[in-house]
């Protein structure tokens, strides 16, 4: 099969891309006839990558890096496409922080800790903590500077970049060794309650808020915490998991399968209530219904609609479950204790069903549990499968364009996927060119 039929057939499988729907590979029936990077071409179109340079083939990554303008997910290489500091959509890093050389506009959003006042660009270097000297707030670790001075928000943590003597001084409980000096780390991912803030998007609980001293910083309503957000026990998570994570901190963790009630959400079929509604603070969250739905977090058997048990299944939590048969692949799903293979899969709307395999690079998840490769990350209720981290600074590594992969281990570059050539072997080969 020619591949220039190759992305006709693609076209046809995946079709029309809306502004959360993923490039995923389709089933190939045959061998795909293209050449590696690497060897002699006449034209772009014999190449699995799509592009020949000086009689060659060379890889040719179609996605966006950080801070390249996006409009969804699969624009990125990262596959995260959020808000920038200025308000457009742009590629982000799933670190949760800007790279040397990106825009900012406070020390806390870049990983250096270190905004440049004259540039308004990330740089290496470190933040000034409080009762230093100072002339700016960009200079201050906590965005506010008084007299001269750089002061500390009105968090009562301290956050990232702040000097500590010991992990509870900061609001991500990590005090270590930063230039050789013991201050605050920020954690991956969404910033927690305390570490200043941007706009709502880079909280975990979606609120940023504005404080008398000009600083602005992320504040977690009362009631459990939603995913990401710091945690001393299950029981003060809304997923009723609390678990260490990959930065070897006790945080939140999603529950597989639907939403339970006070998570975040983008729509309703995220949530096990069927209700995603803003509340008083404007924050989408899962609205709790009358008694507890099918799949939602449970107490006792009294909490659950029409009688559903109260048990503990496949996820370390209580959740309305019954006992009936597995579903087969392909069913509608709520809990991944309904499908047979124990994969249940939102789409690009939300809605989950039971599928065979794990999910690949860029496909909607909810857990990290249902990617092949990687972590699932992402907006609250747009979650995917996450490229694997790279050592770079942070900087997500995927494989580009006729690169050589492994269907079962390797993140393709978004837009392309991993497929098997007539010549042998496998390399990434784009969706589109």
């Amino acid at each position: 099969m020619k591949h220039s039929a190759l992305v006709l057939a693609l076209l046809f499988a995946s079709g029309c891309r809306n502004d959360f729907e993923l490039v995923v590979a389709p089933d190939l029936a045959a061998l795909v006839q293209c050449a590696p990077n690497g060897a002699a071409c006449g034209n772009s179109e014999s190449c699995c990558s799509g592009r020949c340079v000086g009689a060659l083939c060379v890889e040719n990554t179609v996605c966006g890096h950080e801070g390249d303008t996006c409009a969804a997910p699969d624009d990125c290489c990262s596959f995260l496409c959020g808000e920038s500091a200025a308000g457009s959509r742009v590629c982000k890093n799933p670190s949760g922080c800007s790279s040397d050389g990106q825009p900012c506009d406070r020390a806390g959003a870049c990983c250096s800790l270190n905004c440049d006042v004259a540039t308004s660009r990330c740089q290496p270097g470190l933040c000034a903590p409080a009762m230093s000297t100072c002339n700016n707030a960009v200079q201050c670790c906590g965005s506010v500077c008084m007299g001269g001075k750089c002061a500390l928000p009105a968090g009562g943590c301290h956050p990232a970049g702040e000097a500590c003597n010991n992990n509870m001084d900061c609001c991500s409980t990590v005090c270590r060794m930063l230039a050789g000096k013991m201050r605050c780390a920020p954690l991956d991912g969404c910033r927690v309650d305390g570490e200043t803030c941007d706009r709502p998007s880079d909280c975990c609980d979606g609120q940023c808020s504005v404080q008398p001293n000009g600083a602005s910083i992320c504040q977690k309503t009362g009631g459990c915490s939603v995913v990401g957000e710091v945690c001393p026990d299950d029981m003060h998570c809304c997923s009723g998991i609390c678990r260490m994570s990959d930065d070897a901190v006790l945080r939140c963790q999603p529950l597989a399968g639907c939403a339970p009630v006070a998570e975040r959400c983008a729509v309703n079929a995220n949530c096990c209530s069927g209700s995603c509604a803003a509340g008083g603070d404007g924050v989408l969250r899962c609205a709790m219904t009358s008694c507890r739905a099918f799949g939602d977090r449970c107490m006792k058997p009294g909490d659950c609609c029409n009688g559903v048990p109260c048990s503990v299944g496949i996820a370390p939590t209580m959740r309305c479950l019954d006992g009936a048969a597995c579903k087969a692949d392909g069913a509608a799903c709520v809990a991944p204790d309904q499908c047979c293979s124990h994969f249940c899969l939102p789409d690009s709307t939300g809605a989950r069903a039971c599928r065979s395999t794990c999910a690949a690079t860029g496909s909607p998840c909810t857990v990290s549990g249902d990617c092949c490769v990687g972590a699932c990350g992402g907006e609250p209720g747009r979650t995917v499968c996450l490229p694997s981290s790279g050592t770079d600074g942070g900087v997500v590594s995927c494989v580009g364009g006729g690169e050589a992969c492994d269907p079962a281990t390797t993140s393709c570059c978004a837009g392309t996927f991993c497929a098997p050539v007539l010549a042998g072997g496998s390399y990434c080969v784009p969706a589109v060119q």
